[in-house]
């Protein structure tokens, strides 16, 4: 358990560190002041557990801040029924955008313990393809995998919705364009 706590810290300084030094590129006095958006996706999934032999159906939701049009960074919630009984992962997410269309999430996943599941540590790897409708909506297929001592693969439909930073209104009128 310890190893996991310090994993755990490890890679949780290691985002506020990424945050920090992309919030400090952003206002340098050579850069427009510019901030990032809120993300929640939705999507349905069904699961391929290479220890089991059915599949497993569920759900998954992210909330990403985006610090530019590239990186994020968040949290992922999936539930998955397996023999009637919910699998609840969450795991810490590091986003990039290397096209707008294409989302790559990668992180490590924590599996709560149930009565046929010990607590698991995993890489969480994932590829959204972002259908956009607007500026704040966008759809599309996800494939996705974790991989350690209980991996699997997953195929799924996503559903997500953007949402501009609170402050950013707020500090536009206050900033100057160069």
């Amino acid at each position: 358990m310890r190893p996991l706590i310090i994993l755990s810290l490890f890679l949780g300084s290691w985002q506020i560190s990424l945050s920090q030094h992309l919030n400090e590129q952003h206002s340098s006095p050579h850069h427009a002041v510019e901030h990032g958006i809120w993300e929640i996706i939705t999507t349905g999934l069904y699961a391929f557990p290479f220890s089991e032999e059915e599949g497993l159906g569920g759900g998954e939701a992210h909330l990403t801040y985006w610090f530019d049009h590239n990186w994020g960074t968040g949290l992922s919630y999936t539930i998955k029924s397996e023999n009637g009984e919910a699998v609840q992962d969450l795991a810490l997410l590091g986003s990039w955008n290397p096209k707008r269309w294409l989302t790559l999430n990668i992180g490590p996943s924590f599996g709560f313990a149930n009565e046929h599941r010990d607590f698991t540590l995993t890489g969480y790897f994932e590829a959204e393809i972002n259908v956009r409708v607007s500026e704040s909506f966008h759809f599309g297929p996800v494939f996705g995998s974790l991989i350690g001592r209980h991996s699997e693969v997953s195929a799924g439909f996503h559903l997500g919705f953007e949402f501009p930073d609170p402050l950013r209104n707020r500090d536009s009128s206050h900033s100057s364009s160069h």
